[in-house]
């Protein structure tokens, strides 16, 4: 079962790699969550086959080329190429495109929302440890650098996002939220 939420993230988490050709619509939308639903469902009943398809460290999502890595998924299942046609997608390309930019936007979305209050909390923090004597100053220069670096992370995932996928995502946000929350 951990392999099969494994999968839903990835078949979420697809980066940008390829040029946007269009705006995402709602249209669009419904039909990436309708087809990423019936691929949840085709990968709980092929969970032990997928098994070795799926051996990615999910603490790193960063690091992964999602695109790439669900192309090569794709071929490799052709019942993964019909579903995802099925649901009026050309090919895997733009399956995985359309997955990247959703899923791209949502986390921005996400992401803007949850920074001021993320924001607030890491300023606390920072003033608690600035305040403690007992704390040696290499050990805060070090959580000065660590913050810094989430500082970056957070404010960092609407860089390659374009308004137009924002504005569609967050127009489409409750039924996002349905779907990521049903999966993770």
């Amino acid at each position: 079962m951990r392999n099969v939420k494994i999968m839903g993230v990835l078949m979420a988490g697809l980066l940008l790699g390829m040029g946007q050709a269009h705006a995402l619509g709602g249209d669009t939308i419904d039909r990436w969550i309708a087809a990423m639903g019936d691929l949840q469902q085709w990968a709980e009943q092929h969970g032990a086959e997928l098994e070795d398809d799926m051996d990615v460290d999910a603490a790193h999502p960063g690091e992964i080329n999602f695109e790439r890595m669900m192309n090569e998924f794709a071929r490799r299942h052709d019942d993964v190429q019909r579903i995802v046609r099925r649901h009026g997608f050309g090919d895997t390309g733009e399956w995985a495109n359309i997955s990247g930019r959703v899923f791209n936007a949502y986390m921005a979305v996400k992401m803007g929302d949850a920074v001021p209050e993320m924001e607030r909390q890491m300023q606390q923090a920072l003033r608690e440890m600035e305040e403690n004597a007992n704390i040696p100053e290499e050990h805060k220069e070090m959580m000065r650098q660590q913050m810094a670096q989430q500082r970056q992370v957070m404010t960092g995932f609407s860089d390659d996002v374009s308004d137009e996928d924002m504005r569609a995502v967050r127009a489409r946000e409750a039924d996002l939220d349905s779907f990521f929350e049903a999966e993770f």
